[in-house]
């Protein structure tokens, strides 16, 4: 028979430490009538062996008790994040109260990352993957979405937590020509904004 060397195991054994996020739950939005009592999602986190978690949406995590349940459990607080309509200035005002919120949390807790995450929107869900398809914002709308970004990200390096921006589809941060554009207005000390089609590219 065929004879193998089987190497040793723990020359590939590293460690990662993983957190989740409340919408792996399904929970996207605080008021949400079907969402799943918080203490039980940040259990079930302990439970499937993540480390940490994300804040989640503001109103979701109660935040008087989140520091002892955490502790418990052994889990860390490690970021948190925005689901929000960018492109409406008249969003921008609650949008940066609920980051200032997000931040007292996370400043408390010793959290040092915000994801900016920009909101779905029908027309672009409707030709997600479809870029010769897909509207895209004038000018004008996508400076203040720029702006808005910008804004955010002041906010939370005022907490002194690093603020990056996650593309992905349906939104209106989604194509490689997008991101490659937000990538030259947003200034790369005040905001990351992960490029996956270099990573693609580089493969």
């Amino acid at each position: 028979g065929v004879q193998t060397c089987a190497l040793p195991i723990s020359r590939f054994e590293y460690q990662l430490s993983i957190s989740s996020h409340p919408c792996c739950w399904g929970v996207d939005y605080a008021d949400c009538p079907t969402n799943p009592p918080w203490e039980k999602v940040v259990k079930c986190m302990a439970d499937a062996g993540y480390a940490g978690t994300e804040l989640g949406p503001v109103g979701y995590y109660d935040p008087e008790q989140l520091g002892g349940l955490l502790s418990s459990l052994d889990l860390q607080l490690v970021a948190g994040n925005i689901f929000e309509k960018l492109e409406e200035p008249g969003e921008l005002a609650g949008i940066l109260a609920k980051v200032h919120t997000s931040c007292r949390t996370l400043q408390k807790h010793g959290a040092k990352l915000f994801v900016i995450v920009p909101h779905v929107a029908p027309e672009r869900i409707a030709t997600a993957g479809r870029p010769a398809d897909a509207p895209r914002l004038s000018d004008d709308r996508w400076a203040h979405y720029m702006d808005a970004i910008k804004q955010v990200a002041e906010v939370t390096k005022s907490y002194g937590i690093k603020s990056t921006v996650h593309p992905h589809a349906g939104c209106w941060l989604e194509y490689e020509d997008e991101v490659e554009r937000a990538m030259r207005e947003l200034p790369a000390e005040l905001v990351s904004v992960p490029s996956p089609f270099a990573f693609v590219s580089s493969m």
